[in-house]
């Protein structure tokens, strides 16, 4: 090569001394080594450019004859084949690469010969490998083939890689669709892209009626919730990750309540979604509807009520007492919670009223009523009539005693009165709330007026020759009316007991009645005082289905349900000793944190303190939800969510705790997480990959066409010296201005698919060339490039991932920012790299690009800061409206071995 042509290779214009270097290099490279690659002439410098050409290249490439013996190849074989370079000289292709004697059914270069064009195959190894040959025939001047030049690389990593990542993806989809919980993936602007088999079946209808569709045109939120539900959608793109509950009208008019979980899902290879975990607590929600509604039915029928109700434990501790206690005793139902056995008198009455109860609890069976005296808070006794009831476990064990106690102290003082003055006790009687009567030889003899309101019936009607007072006892009592009234003609005492009366209008009446034999008008007479307990009955009625009911919700609940006094469980329904593998005996009395949960939580607290510090809060009335792990029986941990809620009882605050097993969840939770963080590693992996496969083609196009061009321009050149027609120097060099433009546009497309300063000198080389070339002198936009002139190692990966987020963000300030001047600085800060890129711009809310990028999905700055935080390192912004902009990015440098 003349040195004219050198000069001329050296004048092409380029930016960096390596691309002349290279360019220097490759113009050695004479016409005769180009007319070798067409005739294969063995010429000894076209031989040696040759070799030097191909044995660069990390690809094997070998030429064969038509028969598929390999007549030349490059020192790359050895790699492939694992045969010394001067072993495979002479041999068959089929049975060098595949190992056979014959070409393989889908053979690359069988398909060239047919074709006459170039053929692709893949294949498998014998040795596990997978390689793609491409092979590219080779004419002579009549357009026969005459050989063949194979290409063969090796994308075993590929291969595995997608395997790798179909396996992954496989085992998620399998996690997601088979889900307890409805699974459903949403886009940035509220389309639905994907639904699990239980998420249709809550939404009714069909999968394909679902997907696509965005989540307020489903036909299932109720209209006037939709601008509710937008709002809430904009709220979660700007970070927010709810748990709220959801009503839902499926196409069969059915209406479910959904408690849906709100996430973000961000990964490096896929765009940002929307995860939303909904489960269906309909059940529960129509149970807890059921229970509140009760409680406000008999809680009404109690506080109406003139008797007072109360329970207590089967160490006679009272739990529960209704307001009347103000009135009959004087005490505040908080001041009533105390054993009762403590409140009665030295009477020898109440000896048999505690036998009577202590009876009910051992025997689980209703006792008769039964008299106490009960000192009141101001000292005055009151006689009060006890009727009691044993409360049992769906065990038959009875763990409380439910009563009604109504004062009967004006009666007592009535039948006193009666013994000693007619007329003082006709003037009591006369003024009772209760009915009283006087019964002679079977007739009515008196009534006050109390009885005659009640029952209908005027006193002259009571005290008529004809009047039967069986008449006004319903069928099902009138045998225990003659029992009675024959035990008082045999001088027995009767205890009160409890009968329906019949009025003269036909209403039945509950009532208790109390009876004694005494004299009257110079005859045994039976005195008896009725009172009215319709009300009474229907409230222990209520009271008893509401217990029944509430006992069949509680223990038939899906999640464990405690109840907690303050840190203890006093009561839990089946769920809980299905949930945590253990008998009521085993759980009652103790604490959350001593015997069902680990010392540490998963956030490293411990369980004692975290737990009292989430129950004080819960009772001084502030509802607590969390996450929790918990110890079955047998020290088995499983993880939870717990929802504390303070309920108030006679006075006392208690805690309601619900506990759902949330294992399954967070094992699915756990492998999307190992799935995501899977695919970040696989994009990781593809993302260097494909930086090298672009720098490959970059360094090819620019060792290759480039010099092609160069030499054809400078050949274009010696005939344009020697030739005499003006016409063709015309030609040639308008042709010579097209080569121009094609070598121009050759290095900017190698350098913006790979930069080989990157590669070559480096990070901050590359980043000041690039800031130097494409913002200054092709936009016109003043640059200024810093650096604290320091070692700065950095693994390949983040080498090249930074200096993409750099361009991407220059890109970002071209685009956008109309700025007139670009500074960026490299640090060395902590063992980090530190980029700052600042311009003087526009500026705006990061906020508001934030949300409005995810509705368009338009996720660049977003993407950065995910691809660095994947390597360890994070980026940050700091720009407002009309103020510039500057972007911190920040990653690890290599650490020295």
């Amino acid at each position: 090569m003349r040195d004219s042509d050198v000069k001329n290779v050296r004048d092409v214009k380029g930016t960096h001394t390596r691309r002349a270097k290279l360019e220097t290099v490759k113009l050695n490279i004479s016409e005769d080594k180009q007319r070798e690659n067409v005739t294969l002439h063995k010429d000894n410098e076209g031989e040696n450019a040759w070799k030097n050409i191909i044995n660069a290249l990390s690809e094997w490439i070998f030429l064969s004859d038509t028969e598929g013996c390999i007549l030349r190849t490059n020192q790359a074989c050895e790699k492939y084949t694992k045969i010394p370079y001067d072993k495979i000289i002479g041999k068959s292709c089929c049975k060098i690469i595949h190992g056979s004697t014959k070409p393989l059914p889908d053979c690359a270069m069988q398909q060239m010969l047919r074709t006459g064009r170039r053929a692709n195959s893949e294949i498998h190894l014998p040795d596990g490998r997978w390689i793609t040959i491409s092979v590219e025939p080779v004419k002579d001047k009549d357009g026969k083939i005459v050989n063949a030049i194979h290409f063969i690389r090796d994308i075993t990593q590929q291969k595995t890689t997608a395997e790798t990542l179909k396996d992954s993806e496989q085992k998620f989809k399998s996690i997601f669709e088979n889900a307890n919980d409805a699974i459903s993936y949403l886009d940035f602007s509220g389309k639905i892209l994907d639904i699990n088999k239980k998420g249709v079946e809550l939404h009714g209808g069909r999968k394909k009626d679902i997907v696509n569709k965005h989540f307020t045109k489903l036909g299932v939120l109720s209209f006037k919730d939709i601008p509710k539900y937008i709002r809430l959608f904009k709220n979660i793109l700007l970070g927010d990750e709810p748990t709220l509950t959801v009503q839902i009208n499926k196409k069969n008019g059915e209406t479910k309540s959904l408690e849906c979980s709100i996430s973000i899902i961000k990964t490096d290879t896929i765009s940002p979604k929307i995860m939303v975990v909904a489960r269906d607590i309909t059940n529960r929600k129509h149970t807890e509807n059921i229970l509140r509604k009760n409680e406000q039915m008999l809680r009404s029928i109690i506080d109406h009520s003139i008797e007072m109700f109360y329970i207590h434990d089967t160490d006679h501790q009272l739990t529960y007492v209704s307001p009347q206690c103000m009135t009959i005793f004087g005490y505040t139902p908080e001041e009533m919670m105390v054993n009762w056995t403590t409140l009665v008198t030295d009477n020898r009455i109440n000896v048999k009223g505690f036998e009577l109860t202590e009876k009910a609890i051992k025997t689980g069976r209703k006792q008769k009523p039964y008299l106490l005296e009960i000192k009141r808070k101001d000292g005055n006794l009151k006689i009060v009539e006890i009727d009691e009831s044993p409360l049992k476990d769906n065990k038959g064990k009875v763990t409380a005693v439910t009563g009604a106690l109504r004062d009967i102290t004006e009666s007592k003082h009535v039948e006193d009165a009666l013994q000693k003055s007619e007329e003082k006790f006709r003037d009591l009687a006369e003024q009772s709330p209760n009915m009283i009567f006087i019964n002679k030889k079977g007739k009515v003899v008196y009534a006050n007026k109390r009885s005659s309101e009640i029952m209908g019936y005027e006193r002259d009607e009571f005290y008529s020759n004809d009047f039967n007072f069986l008449n006004l006892i319903a069928p099902e009592s009138i045998e225990k009316i003659k029992s009675a009234f024959n035990r008082h003609l045999n001088e027995q005492e009767v205890e009160p007991y409890e009968y329906t009366l019949v009025t003269k209008d036909g209403k039945r009446i509950e009532a208790i009645i109390t009876t004694k034999m005494i004299e009257y008008e110079g005859a045994k007479s039976i005195l008896g005082i009725v009172t009215d307990i319709t009300e009474r009955k229907k409230a222990e009625d209520e009271l008893r289905d509401h217990e029944a009911r509430y006992r069949g919700l509680f223990d038939n609940a899906s999640d464990a349900i405690f109840l907690m006094d303050f840190d203890k469980f006093i009561e839990c329904n089946n769920k809980t000793l299905e949930i945590y593998n253990c008998t009521s005996e085993q759980i009652i009395g103790k604490t959350p944190y001593e015997y069902f949960s680990p010392e540490f939580q998963p956030d490293g607290r411990k369980s004692r303190e975290k737990a009292l510090e989430k129950i004080n809060l819960a009772q001084s009335g502030q509802h607590q939800f969390f996450e929790w792990r918990h110890l079955k029986y047998d020290g088995t941990p499983f993880d939870a969510e717990i929802y504390l809620n303070p309920i108030e009882l006679a006075g006392k605050i208690y805690i309601q705790a619900v506990v759902r097993d949330i294992t399954s969840r967070k094992k699915a939770e756990e492998n999307i997480l190992r799935y995501q963080e899977q695919l970040k590693s696989l994009a990781s992996q593809l993302t260097l990959t494909e930086e090298k496969e672009r720098y490959r083609i970059a360094t090819e196009l620019h060792d290759h066409i480039s010099q092609y061009l160069a030499v054809s321009r400078i050949k274009l050149d010696e005939i344009l010296h020697s030739s005499s027609s003006a016409e063709e120097r015309k030609i040639i060099k308008q042709i010579n201005q097209w080569l121009n433009h094609a070598m121009e546009e050759s290095r900017t497309l190698t350098f913006d698919l790979s930069s080989p300063i990157l590669h070559e000198l480096g990070f901050e080389r590359a980043v000041a060339a690039w800031l130097e070339d494409e913002i200054q002198r092709k936009h016109k936009i003043e640059t200024e490039f810093l650096s604290d002139q320091l070692p700065k190692p950095l693994d390949d990966d983040i080498c090249v991932l930074l200096f993409r987020n750099v361009r991407e963000i220059l890109f970002n300030i071209i685009k956008h920012a109309h700025a007139g001047k670009v500074k960026v600085s490299v640090i060395t800060v902590n063992g980090n790299i530190q980029v700052k890129v600042e311009d003087d711009g526009v500026g705006f809310d990061p906020a508001e690009v934030a949300a409005t990028a995810a509705i368009k999905s338009k996720f660049g700055l977003f993407s950065i800061r995910e691809r660095l935080e994947h390597f360890g390192g994070h980026m940050e912004i700091d720009s407002s409206p009309g103020k510039g902009c500057r972007i911190t990015l920040l990653a690890p440098l290599k650490k020295d071995d």
